[in-house]
């Protein structure tokens, strides 16, 4: 049986209430989104993270997808630190087993968006 593919209608929908808009941005500028959280909506699933975070898979090369990501997020005024700080942070990795490119963009939820982001 072949599942229907999600709209992106639904896709958004789905996301936790604070994390929405960030999801939305990034999959309006190109960015494959595959999971995302906020942090604190699911707390009793043992996979959640406890930050907001959006994980987004990479079809093309790995470290200029992350330096794209990184740009896009700081010309919002959002300083993006390094990885596991407080503030926001990006990481990257690669499976060589599965052959699985992700980034994460970490520790960013809707509040500190441009009110004119959808």
């Amino acid at each position: 049986m072949r599942t229907r593919k999600r709209t992106e209608t639904e896709i958004i929908a789905s996301c936790d209430p604070v994390i929405r808009r960030v999801v939305r941005m990034l999959r309006m500028r190109g960015f494959e989104t595959c999971d995302s959280g906020d942090g604190v909506t699911k707390p009793q699933l043992a996979r959640n993270l406890p930050y907001p975070h959006v994980f987004i898979e990479v079809h093309g090369q790995l470290v200029e997808m992350s330096h794209e990501l990184k740009r896009r997020i700081e010309s919002l005024d959002i300083t993006v630190g390094t990885s596991g700080t407080a503030g926001p942070w990006i990481e990257a990795s690669y499976d060589p087993v599965t052959r699985i490119r992700m980034i994460v963009l970490a520790n960013v939820n809707d509040a500190p968006l441009p009110g004119d982001i959808p």
